[in-house]
């Protein structure tokens, strides 16, 4: 909040910081039940793709990059899901959202996109983050 010498404009700002502050937590449960989406539609054989869903600060660089190895599939899809979740709730509650200006889902696994579009070694187009979004707009 910015502080001025015009008092409407401090009261007007003040307003707007509380009502904001006020939808933080409806927005979070909104990016759990986001995150939530992407790890049940992720496919999983080694959980490379699904771990390395990542939450963060709009502008921001970076994200999880978690390695294939495709030796330790298949792994138990729910688990690593369950794993893959609880790794997006941590990053939704480290990030504070309305001081950054908000947030983005990526994915940084090497075959992201190829999960994604269907490009090989993926068998077919998973639309993971397409389904996501039409779900959630």
């Amino acid at each position: 909040m910015k502080l001025t010498m015009n008092r409407s404009r401090v009261s007007l700002s003040a307003r707007i910081e509380e009502a904001v502050k006020a939808k933080e937590p409806e927005v979070k449960t909104r990016l759990i039940q986001i995150a939530n989406s992407l790890t049940d539609l992720s496919p999983v054989w080694s959980g490379a793709y699904v771990t390395s869903h990542s939450f963060v600060p709009k502008g921001s660089g970076g994200g999880r990059m978690r390695k294939s190895d495709q030796s330790k599939g298949p792994l138990d899809p729910w688990a690593k899901r369950d794993e893959a979740l609880a790794l997006l709730i941590g990053d939704i509650n480290r990030v504070d959202i309305m001081e950054v200006g908000g947030g983005v889902f990526r994915n940084r696994s090497k075959h992201a996109r190829a999960v994604e579009d269907g490009v090989l070694p993926a068998k077919f187009a998973y639309n993971v983050y397409r389904t996501t979004r039409d779900r959630f707009e």
